[in-house]
């Protein structure tokens, strides 16, 4: 297949809402997009469709909220393969080959390719048994920690949350800086309940990384769902809306914090703002809303 080919096979997949599919061909086809750059975007789309699935599986989010985060996720793809799209039509023709100057993948590195991809089409256990092969063998392209971190988000997608901690831990062993592990970590003690401790690895994943949005938005969603500290999620929610404007749940969050404290008209003006983010629960937030208005 030729580029044109790939994308327009991938937008056909995402115009049908089989995100996990695109992603899968998104990673297939890396080299033909030329997306290296984009790995860890790609990845984090991955993990946050899984997520997204077992909380709602666990009931953990209803439908609305399911179908409002997936289609985040959705539009998220969307833009980066606009993006993608962009780079390759102004991308000059190719020079001619010149030896292979780019380090080779170990056997390990290849391994961890393989997981991935099983990892995105929900074959979890096959996703551990070969990770746990690639931890055992030489690593070139892939850092140890990231090794580590995808193990643990393996781990927390077949609900074994312990391992999952224990491996996201060995991950900051190796790099105490790696705001992504910290961040991932918190998601594990969110989805157990220990709302204190996911605070904290958000809050140390911030220190390290600052713009990172995604880490603020879940903030911002802990201290309205868990905490009810709404001029925290204020600032969290404002914060991540500066660092990703695409961001349509921090709008419907922010809305929903504002309304929280009294500030009826701001609320109003970011639920506007979401709904033209494609925010499709307006109807049910509008109500959440009034009945603060009548307390």
């Amino acid at each position: 297949m030729n580029t044109n080919e790939v994308i327009a096979q991938i937008r056909e997949l995402v115009e049908s809402d089989e995100l996990e599919q695109a992603i899968a061909v998104f990673r297939q086809h890396k080299d033909i997009l030329d997306i290296e750059d984009h790995e860890a975007e790609i990845i984090s789309f991955v993990a946050r469709l899984n997520s997204l699935s077992r909380e709602h599986r666990l009931g953990i989010i209803d439908a609305d909220r399911y179908r409002i985060d997936k289609n985040q996720i959705r539009l998220s793809i969307i833009e980066l393969l606009l993006s993608v799209e962009k780079e390759v039509n102004l991308k000059p023709p190719p020079p001619p080959p010149v030896p292979e100057q780019k380090r080779q993948p170990t056997d390990g590195d290849e391994l961890i390719e393989q997981a991935t991809t099983l990892y995105s089409n929900g074959k979890y256990k096959e996703a551990e048994v070969l990770m746990k092969r690639a931890l055992a063998s030489p690593l070139k392209v892939y850092p140890m920690d990231e090794a580590f971190t995808i193990l643990g988000n393996i781990y927390n997608q077949m609900d074994r949350f312990q391992e999952s901690i224990e491996a996201h831990q060995n991950a900051l062993e190796l790099n105490p800086d790696s705001f992504r592990a910290w961040t991932n970590l918190g998601v594990v003690y969110r989805l157990t309940a220990q709302y204190e401790k996911a605070e904290e690895c958000y809050l140390k994943a911030l220190k390290i990384n600052p713009d990172y949005a995604e880490v603020h938005a879940s903030l911002g969603a802990l201290y309205i769902t868990y905490t009810m500290e709404f001029e925290k999620a204020i600032k969290h929610l404002k914060k991540a809306i500066e660092l990703d404007p695409g961001l349509a749940i921090s709008y419907s969050n922010l809305a929903l914090a504002l309304a929280s404290v009294g500030k009826f008209d701001e609320a109003e003006k970011n639920l506007k703002l979401a709904v033209l983010k494609g925010y499709t629960n307006a109807e049910r937030l509008k109500t959440m809303i009034d009945n603060l208005k009548s307390l």
